[in-house]
């Protein structure tokens, strides 16, 4: 297994999206999570948090797209927040 929960989310640009994954990043630390490795591209069309049981995958709406992670975990059951 590779982890618990795949959480995607999409920004409007890479300003939006740097965003959104600093302010997931400062509300888990302030749950007592810990952020064991980031990912991202320079210019912020994707980011990735690692927090080993919930990975979190923040994607401009371009690359999202491109990527279309719901369709490679298209079995894994989908929860919507």
């Amino acid at each position: 297994m590779v982890t618990d929960y795949f959480v995607v989310v999409s920004g409007s640009s890479g300003t939006h999206t740097q965003a959104l994954a600093d302010h997931v990043v400062d509300g888990l630390s302030l749950a007592g999570a810990k952020l064991q490795g980031k990912e991202s591209d320079p210019f912020g069309k994707w980011i990735l948090l690692d927090y080993v049981a919930v990975i979190v995958h923040v994607f401009d709406e371009e690359t999202r797209d491109f990527y279309n992670l719901e369709r490679l975990w298209g079995e894994a059951a989908s929860v919507t927040l």
